[in-house]
Formats: structure tokens, C-alpha cells, sequence
């Protein structure tokens, strides 16, 4: 053994320098580093084949080295023999015997270890190769393939298979690990790295994942691994398979459950369906609600424990036939009545449907209920028929004496029009030459301020006289309208002008900025009445500072004008009554001045003879704002219906109440139970008929099924 002896130290190294085996000193300090020996010197002993020898210099003295190549493998052995002062030629024999001895032991045992290895490694090549060959045949049989992600290395392999269903070239390969993300769909890819990361944590995960920019679906399995290298690195192998039809089907099918559960759902009807063993395959919500069996049910319950459930909501129950049809109907405790039919199904099974028939038997009853309120009704109207006839004479009498009356009013009215304009157009007529002195001074200062009050008191009572007269044609039906071509901007710029010595006596401002608006057709002589009576009711009750104004909005249709003031304003409640005649608020401001009451109701019905809007809004204390609309032409009034007398209607009443008790005593069967029969079905008066319909109240047979 070499390594005994003091002056010899032994090594066999890799072409790399790596020791194998050795002496102890050169173990500890590297081949390299004892001998003193750079690459070059390593490189020349590792592919020498017949051997090398070197004379090196250490630090512990000249030494002989030499090296040779072991056959067949990447190993060589290494002798280094101190120097001593001998012959050269002893000392060169001797370190060949040694180097030749070593070197064919260790060759020998080394080949020996080889061929065991070399067996053991093919063995298990072979085996390695037949499970790849079946594992690569199963995954591309899948269409799918193997992915690997190394986390410390930031990279990621893909076996062929995968890369080719990926869109990749169809090959293994190793690529960056963002690469690889960047292959599916952004909102996946936080999920397979998320995966990755805590892959050590679990023994094994599976997850699915879509493709970018490819209609692809994968299902990914994995595990973490070491891998047995020099690095010991972490990775995480899976294998992906392509399940993007399984998906879809899934997808489709639970697409067409949910429609079909929707249905059922939508479903005013009770549904359930029995497989052929007589269990429950599927109900809507409106059998659990029947029969108050909410939560309690579920698939595959067996007919006869959902009968019992349910028999707890039956108060009875009744079975009818007909044509071969079954029917049963149940009374619930509840008071409702449910109709069940049933049909068979192609596998064995059966269908049953149930309607909510409460209202029919409600119906029923209620005409049973009529029919005998019909017979007291009969009786009543006897009597009352003779109470008509003589009221429709009172009444014919009273219309008589009506109508004269609303003649005298008109005559009346006529003949005052006349007899008091006459004489007051005179009063008007010399107070106003007396008071413009025509005819030379009155003399006293007095005589021309009571002139004044005449002219004024006579003017205020022709314009109340006016108004009355025209509200009466209005009442009456009679009121025209003389329409022309009117400017609403230039009519109002007139109103504001008539207007303004009165708003700046009463220190009030007049906003009247009006733009010119399109032409409307208009009496212009009702539309002026109109905007000064507005006008100088808002001056009439707006405090001294206040603000009075005039807008107009141009419409397609025609226009809206607004008269607005911030006076004392209208209750809600005293706002209803200024649009009828002779109608006056009852404020403190407005018992200050005098009227009629009949110029707001006067300018609502002139409106509404145009076929305009009149519309009052008002807050106390803040002011009150008129609003309304003139269209671009006047509305005719549609026709009135022509009313029916009233003593026609009476008479009318009168013969159908004859009728009606004739039809009665004549043919009361045929009259009565009209509608009763329509309501009883066929199949109920068959089966009454056939007595196959039985009534167990209280009772459930345990046979019977409730669905």
C-alpha cells in the first residue's frame, strides 16, 4: 500500500481535480495546492494514457511526480515519492514499480465497481426509458404535456406536446419563467404563481387555467420536487391536459339545468317528477309551497315519506275521472284547493302537475251567494220601480222650471247689459269733459276733485258690469273669440307701459325684459284683459319695494307666460278659490281692496276658451307667480257628448228593472244559474253523475298521492 509509506503520497483524482481517494495531507489541501501545480500541469496528467513524471519542489522538499490516465474512465492516479539523495536510476525503478503495481490494482478493482455500475445504470436507463415512453404517450394521448418551474433559477421547461397545444414550437424547451406566464390569460397568471410559491407547503395541487389569445382551457396538476444536483434546487413538476371541451359540456349542461330550474321556478303550477322506482328526481318551489314543505324535500325521497310530509297540509281530498283522464283535487288546511293531474313517462316514471283552483271555488260560492242575493234584489227593484216612475215626473217637472229660470236670467241679463251701460256711459262720458274743463272752469277747486271720484266710481262699475256679462256668455256658451295675428313681446311692452305709472306710485320695480317671440293667433282684446288684470293684481298686493314681472318662454307649440311678484302671497288653501266666480280671499290685504272676485276666474276661462293652461302658484310672505299658455292657434272645444236627459235615463232604468223581473218569474233557472254552470266543469258533474268521486274530509289515504 503506497499510502503507508512515509516518502509516497497517493491520490486518484477527476479531470477536474476533484480528489476521489488519497493521503490524508493531499486531501486537506487539494492535489493542486500541495504539489504546487497550476491547470496546465493538471490538464497534461489527466490525458496522459503511458503516464507522466515531473519533477516538482514543495514546501517539504524535491519530489518525483507521476501521473497516468485510468483506461475507460475520466479518473487518473497521482505518486508522489520524496527525493533522496540516491541514484537517480534506483530511485526511477523503484517509483515505476510502485506507479505500475498501484495502477494495475486500481484498475482493476476500478473496472470491476464500472461493470456493476455500467449493468445497474442500463437496467435502469432501460426501465427510465419505458416509463417515459408510456407517461409521454398517456399525456399526448390527453393532448396534453409536462411543465416544470424552477423558482430560483426564474425559468420554466415545456415538454413538446405542450408547447406545440401552447402555439410554441413543437419541441422541449426551457424558457424564461415571465415567458411562460405571459401564455395565459392575464387574470390566471397571479393564480398558477401563487400555486408555485406555496407548492412545498402541500403535497399536491391541481387548478385549471386558460390560454391567452386561444379558445384553450388546461388543467394543471403538480407537486414540488428536488432535484439531487449539486445545487439541491426546488422545482415544481406538473403535467397539463386539455380539458376545454369537458368545460364547455359542463358549461352547456349547467346552462340548460339552470334554464330548466328557472322554468320550473317561473312556473305559476305546482311540478314534480318521479323516477320509475317512485322517487323524487325534481320539484319547483310551487309544490313545496302547496303543500308547506319548504326545506324538507330532496332528490331521491322515496313516494311514500313525501306523502306523509305533505299529508300534514290536507284537510280532504276528492278524485275525479273522466275519458279516461284522473284528476284528484285537494282542501288544505289553509283554505286553499289544489287540482292535481298526472301523466306518464317514456322511462317508467310519472309527471304530476298542480293548480291553485281557490279562486274557481271561491267563484263558485260567490255565485251560489249571488243567486240568492239576485232573488232579493228582484224584490227590492218591484217596489222600486214604482219610486222611479214618480221621481223621473218630479223630475221632468223640476228640469221645467230650471230651464225657465235660467231664461229669465239670460233675459235679465240681456236687459241690464243695456239699462245700466246706457246711463253709465253718460255718467263717464260729461264727468270726463267736466273734468278736462271743455267748456270752461267749474269755479270751485272741490267740484273738479268730485268729477274725479264720478269718472273713476263710474269706470270701476262699467268694468265690473263687463266682467259679469262676459263670465255669464262664458257660463252660457256664448263667448266667441275674434282672432288676428298678435306679437306677444309688443303686447306686453303695452301692458308694461299702461302699468308703470301705477307700479312707481306704489314704489314697486317691473322686470320685463322680454325677447321677441314668434307670431301666435289670438283675441287680442280678451289676451290684453287678461295680462292687465295679472298685472295689476300683482301691483295691487306687492309691498312698496317689492318686484313685479313678466316673462315669456317660446314653445314649439306655442308660448308660456309668466306673471310673477313678491307680495304677500296666496294660501294653499284659498288658492282653490280664486279661479271661481265671485270667489275672494280672505287675507287682511285683500279685504283692502274691492271687487268681485271675478278676475282671476274671468282670465282662467279666457284662457281656456284659447285652449291654453292657467296654472297659480303661491307661498305667503315670498309672493305669487301666474302661469299660462297660449298654443300657436286656438283649440277648438272638442264637441260636447250629447247629454242624456236625465228623465230618458230614469226611463231607461225603468224598463230594464222590467226586464229584469220578467226574465226572473219567467225563466229563473235559465237567468240565475247561467254563470254557475259555466263555471262547473264537465268532468265534475261526469263524475258526479258516475259516483267516482269520493270525499275523505280529515282523512289521507295512505294510497292516494298527493303529487
Amino acid at each position: 500500500d503506497p499510502t503507508k509509506q512515509e516518502n509516497i503520497k497517493f491520490a486518484i483524482l477527476a479531470e477536474n481535480g476533484r480528489i476521489i481517494s488519497g493521503s490524508q495531507e493531499i486531501g486537506k489541501s487539494g492535489a493542486l495546492a500541495y504539489f504546487g501545480l497550476d491547470n496546465l500541469d493538471l490538464k497534461a496528467f489527466s490525458k496522459s494514457e503511458q503516464g507522466v513524471i515531473k519533477n516538482i519542489k514543495t514546501t517539504e522538499g524535491k519530489f518525483y511526480i507521476s501521473a497516468v490516465k485510468i483506461p475507460n474512465t475520466d479518473l487518473f492516479v497521482m505518486l508522489g515519492k520524496k527525493h533522496k539523495a540516491s541514484p537517480v536510476l534506483k530511485s526511477n525503478l523503484i517509483l515505476f514499480m510502485i506507479l505500475f503495481i498501484g495502477t494495475v490494482a486500481l484498475i482493476a478493482v476500478l473496472l470491476r465497481s464500472l461493470q456493476k455500475q455500467l449493468k445497474i445504470a442500463r437496467q435502469a436507463q432501460r426501465q427510465t426509458e419505458i416509463s417515459q415512453q408510456r407517461y409521454r404517450a398517456a399525456i399526448e394521448g390527453e393532448r396534453g404535456g409536462i411543465w416544470e418551474i424552477s423558482l430560483a433559477e426564474n425559468t420554466a421547461f415545456v415538454s413538446a406536446p405542450l408547447a406545440d397545444l401552447l402555439g410554441l414550437l413543437h419541441r422541449d424547451q426551457n424558457i424564461p419563467l415571465s415567458d411562460f406566464l405571459i401564455l395565459f390569460h392575464p387574470k390566471d397568471r397571479e393564480k398558477l404563481l401563487s400555486y408555485a410559491r406555496r407548492a412545498h407547503m402541500q403535497d399536491e395541487f391541481e387548478f385549471d387555467i386558460r390560454v391567452a389569445q386561444l379558445p384553450l382551457i388546461l388543467q394543471c396538476r403538480g407537486r414540488s420536487s428536488i432535484r439531487s444536483d449539486e445545487k439541491m434546487q426546488r422545482v415544481i413538476v406538473g403535467v397539463a391536459s386539455d380539458i376545454t371541451e369537458q368545460r364547455q359540456d359542463q358549461i352547456r349542461l349547467k346552462l340548460a339545468e339552470d334554464r330548466l330550474h328557472d322554468a320550473l321556478s317561473s312556473m305559476t303550477d305546482s311540478f314534480v317528477v318521479w323516477d320509475s322506482n317512485n322517487k323524487l328526481v325534481i320539484c319547483n318551489m310551487q309544490f313545496e309551497n302547496f303543500f308547506g314543505l319548504t326545506g324538507l324535500l330532496r332528490p331521491g325521497m322515496d313516494h311514500a315519506e313525501v306523502n306523509y310530509l305533505a299529508s300534514k297540509s290536507i284537510k280532504s281530498w276528492q278524485e275525479f275521472e273522466n275519458a279516461g283522464e284522473c284528476w284528484t283535487e285537494y282542501s288544505l288546511h289553509d283554505g286553499r284547493f289544489i287540482r292535481y293531474v298526472e301523466t306518464l313517462t317514456s322511462d317508467g316514471g310519472h309527471v304530476s302537475i298542480g293548480t291553485d283552483i281557490t279562486e274557481i271555488k271561491q267563484r263558485e260560492e260567490e255565485l251560489e251567494k249571488n243567486e240568492k242575493a239576485l232573488q232579493k234584489t228582484v224584490s227590492v227593484l218591484k217596489q222600486s220601480q214604482a219610486s222611479i216612475v214618480k221621481l223621473a215626473e218630479r223630475y221632468e217637472q223640476e228640469k221645467i222650471r230650471a230651464e225657465e229660470a235660467n231664461q229669465s236670467k239670460s233675459d235679465f241679463l240681456a236687459s241690464m247689459s243695456h239699462e245700466l251701460r246706457t246711463p253709465l256711459n253718460a255718467i263717464n262720458g260729461f264727468s270726463d269733459i267736466m273734468q278736462r274743463e271743455m267748456f270752461g272752469p267749474l269755479g270751485d277747486p272741490r267740484y273738479k276733485e268730485y268729477v274725479k271720484d264720478i269718472l273713476f266710481s263710474g269706470q270701476h262699475l262699467l268694468s265690473l258690469i263687463n266682467d259679469i256679462l262676459d263670465m255669464s256668455k262664458i257660463e252660457a256658451g256664448k263667448m266667441t273669440l275674434n282672432t288676428e295675428v298678435l306679437f306677444m313681446h309688443e303686447m306686453v311692452a303695452q301692458i308694461v307701459r299702461m302699468v308703470r305709472g301705477r307700479a312707481a306710485e306704489a314704489n314697486l320695480t317691473i322686470k320685463a325684459d322680454v325677447d321677441e317671440v314668434h307670431e301666435i293667433e289670438a283675441d287680442p282684446r280678451y289676451v290684453k284683459q287678461v295680462l292687465l288684470n295679472l298685472m295689476t293684481n300683482a301691483i295691487k298686493f306687492t309691498p312698496e319695494g317689492g318686484t313685479v314681472g313678466i316673462e315669456l318662454v317660446e314653445k314649439r307649440t306655442g308660448l308660456i307666460i309668466k306673471v310673477f311678484d313678491t307680495g304677500i302671497g296666496i294660501s294653499e288653501e284659498n288658492i282653490k278659490k280664486l279661479a271661481k266666480p265671485f270667489e275672494q280671499v280672505t287675507e287682511d290685504a285683500a279685504k283692502q281692496s274691492e271687487g268681485t272676485g271675478l278676475g282671476l276666474a274671468l282670465s282662467k276661462s279666457l284662457i281656456e276658451l284659447h285652449g291654453g293652461k292657467f296654472k297659480i302658484t303661491s307661498v305667503v310672505g315670498k309672493g305669487t307667480t301666474v302661469l299660462f299658455s297660449l298654443p300657436n292657434k286656438p283649440i277648438a272645444p272638442k264637441a260636447m257628448e250629447e247629454r242624456m236627459d236625465v228623465s230618458q235615463e230614469i226611463g231607461k232604468i225603468t224598463s230594464d228593472i222590467a226586464d229584469i223581473i220578467e226574465k226572473t218569474h219567467g225563466a229563473p233557472s235559465e237567468y240565475i244559474t247561467q254563470d254557475n254552470n259555466l263555471q262547473n266543469t264537465p268532468q265534475q258533474n261526469n263524475c258526479g253523475q258516475n259516483n267516482c268521486g269520493q270525499n275523505n274530509s280529515g282523512q289521507n289515504n295512505s294510497g292516494q298521492s298527493v303529487a
